[in-house]
C-alpha cells in the first residue's frame, strides 16, 4: 500500500466516539437553536406583508372603480345636456307654431 491508501484507511477506520460526545453534540443544538420569538417575528412579518399586498390590491381595484364612475358621470352629464338641447329646440318650435296658429 502506498502512503494515501495508509492515510485514507487510518481516516475512514472505525473509532469509538468520546464518552461526552452526545453532550456536546446537544449543547451546540441547543446553542444553535433560535428562540422561537423568531418564529413568531417571522410569521408576523409574514402576515403584515400578506397584509399590505392585500391592501394594495384593493387600493389599485379602489381606483379603477372610481375612474369608471367618474366616466360614467360625464358620459351621463353629455347626454342629458344633448337631450336638454333637444328637449328646448322642440319646445321653441313647438311655441313657435302656436303662436303662428293664433296668429
Amino acid at each position: 500500500m502506498d502512503r494515501l491508501e495508509q492515510e485514507l484507511s487510518g481516516s475512514l477506520r472505525r473509532k469509538s466516539p468520546s464518552p461526552d460526545f452526545t453532550a456536546k453534540v446537544m449543547a451546540r443544538v441547543r446553542a444553535e437553536r433560535r428562540p422561537r420569538t423568531s418564529l413568531i417575528w417571522r410569521w408576523a412579518l409574514a402576515g403584515a406583508l400578506a397584509a399590505s399586498l392585500l391592501a394594495g390590491v384593493y387600493i389599485r381595484h379602489e381606483a379603477a372603480e372610481r375612474a369608471r364612475a367618474e366616466s360614467a358621470k360625464r358620459q351621463l352629464i353629455l347626454s342629458l345636456q344633448i337631450a336638454s338641447a333637444k328637449v328646448n329646440k322642440a319646445r321653441e318650435a313647438v311655441i313657435r307654431s302656436t303662436r303662428e296658429d293664433s296668429l
